[in-house]
């Protein structure tokens, strides 16, 4: 199988698909990605390439064609928008060039508007077009916009109907998902389906942490640092509890640290709170093995509500519990492996309790780690998500190349 990708993030950026890309070209694939420019989330382009250079590299067999792109920088609307749109502006000049491949793999973040490029593949070589949704639009949009009677949101609205439509195969990371595709998007049932996010590996290597009797409670929030992920809500808990003994390590970056760092300080946290900025995914066993607990918090935002952080995946297997101020897919995965608990959504005070709890009686959930690493091994392993995308890209040539004998009927 000759697999063409189209994504605006790619490694050296921690996105899955840069494991799928590598677990297919094991498994004796081709697979030739389609990608902008490492930025995120530091918002920097680095050095190495700048001004032209690594346009193309070949990582772990697979081939990465890479094209110009304006750096997201650390905040601003209008930034972010630019790099957006140079991506899309440049793949889809780029893609015109490239003819030898037997699928599209549209790896759908935000915005959908990336997915032009593999809209223009399919029209220009009549191949089939995979899309993995993992941001759901145009409800990602509704958010910003507040109204459903806003041009722009009624321009993408279409845009995100049409785009969908056009895909022979979509490939959904929340269940949540294919209900609101079918209905407001319009996409059959039978071209939706569900494969979920993986985490990586390296994870399960994280040795079990018991909390020894004394010892200070470490929690951990891992992961990009947005709005989204709704980071008031750990520094509303950890002052509901100010006054017992713990510390939350934040691993990651993202456009709202700053903020946070500021909002910790305003709280008078700055004690229960240590910031170690991002880093890549293979030092990151390292802050899994000095937790006791993860946590897991999102904004009341329905397109959010309905995703699968990706950060879930690689909790439960460093086998750690996780307590959560969430609704939707992650909710039920959490309750479902009983590996922590969880809250309402931005309920800062309630989680706060929930950690208090841990805190006062870590017995009572001495049985999560080893629960999250179990259902983990059994739902997200690395392998099983990649055979899984392997057969469904397979199912989707097959079909394809059916219908061309039939005539197209």
């Amino acid at each position: 199988m000759k697999i063409l990708v189209i994504t605006q993030h790619y490694w050296p950026e921690q996105f899955n698909i840069t494991e799928i890309c590598e677990g297919l070209a094991s498994k004796g694939h081709e697979v030739c990605v389609l990608a902008g420019l490492p930025n995120y989330p530091s918002g920097v382009i680095p050095e190495e390439y700048r001004r032209g250079k690594n346009r193309l590299q070949v990582h772990n067999n697979v081939t990465i064609i890479r094209v110009k792109e304006i750096a997201r920088g650390k905040a601003g609307i209008i930034k972010r928008a630019l790099n957006y749109f140079s991506y899309v502006a440049s793949s889809c000049l780029k893609v015109r060039s490239l003819k030898d491949f037997d699928i599209i793999f549209g790896y759908q973040t935000s915005p959908i508007y990336q997915m032009q490029a593999a809209r223009i593949a399919k029209r220009l070589t009549g191949k089939p077009l995979f899309i993995y949704c993992t941001d759901l639009w145009p409800e990602s949009l509704l958010s910003k916009m507040k109204s459903r009677d806003n041009l722009l949101y009624k321009l993408t609205e279409s845009y995100s109907q049409k785009t969908y439509n056009e895909a022979d195969a979509i490939v959904v990371t929340s269940q949540y998902f294919i209900e609101y595709i079918n209905t407001v998007n319009k996409v059959p049932l039978e071209r939706i389906s569900y494969i979920p996010q993986h985490a990586s590996g390296l994870f399960l290597r994280v040795k079990s942490q018991e909390r020894r009797e004394n010892e200070k409670p470490v929690f951990l929030f891992a992961g990009n640092i947005g709005k989204a992920q709704s980071l008031e809500t750990i520094v509303e808990a950890a002052h509901t509890i100010k006054d017992k003994d713990f510390v939350v390590n934040i691993v990651g970056d993202g456009s709202e640290l700053a903020s946070l760092k500021e909002l910790v300080a305003l709280r008078g946290l700055t004690d229960k709170f240590n910031f170690f900025g991002w880093h890549p995914i293979e030092e990151m066993p390292e802050f899994y093995g000095q937790a006791h607990a993860c946590l897991l918090t999102l904004k009341r935002i329905p397109a959010v509500e309905m995703t699968m952080p990706a950060k879930l995946q690689g909790y439960m297997a460093a086998g750690k519990p996780v307590f959560a101020a969430i609704n939707g897919a992650a909710r039920d995965v959490i309750e479902e492996s009983r590996c922590g608990g969880c809250v309402d959504i931005e309920d800062g005070a309630a989680l706060g309790e929930l950690m208090g709890d841990f805190i006062d009686n870590p017995e009572k959930y001495a049985h999560c780690g080893q629960n999250a690493r179990d259902y983990f091994k059994e739902h997200f392993e690395e392998m099983a998500v990649t055979n899984m995308m392997e057969n469904a890209l397979l199912s989707v040539i097959a079909k394809d190349e059916k219908t061309a004998m039939n005539g197209g009927n």
